[in-house]
């Protein structure tokens, strides 16, 4: 298991997340549109996203999508610490 780097936190994010994922989409050149805060998981390091990674519901199902880290904090495991949680979450729950 993939550890998370100190002083970072995995969180749900809020409405006022939405241009800090955002500015990483964009970054990664990934389509922006259709964003929904809800939708997505951050990876804060004081006060700022570093990572960003998306969980959509659909019915039974559900996709992981839009899994972004910053640039200067890539290769530091965050992407894959990040896709682990998420693919345990159930949209309907919090993650533990």
């Amino acid at each position: 298991m993939v550890e998370l780097i100190k002083q970072c936190c995995l969180r749900q994010a809020t409405t006022q997340d939405i241009w800090g994922i955002r500015r990483l989409v964009l970054g990664a050149f990934l389509d922006p549109t259709q964003l929904k805060a809800e939708q997505f998981w951050v990876i804060e390091l004081k006060g700022k996203i570093i990572a960003c990674g998306q969980l959509r519901n659909f019915g039974e199902g559900q996709e992981l999508g839009s899994v972004v880290v910053a640039r200067r904090w890539r290769n530091q495991g965050l992407g894959s610490y990040l896709t682990e949680r998420l693919e345990n979450v159930d949209c309907r729950l919090q993650i533990e």
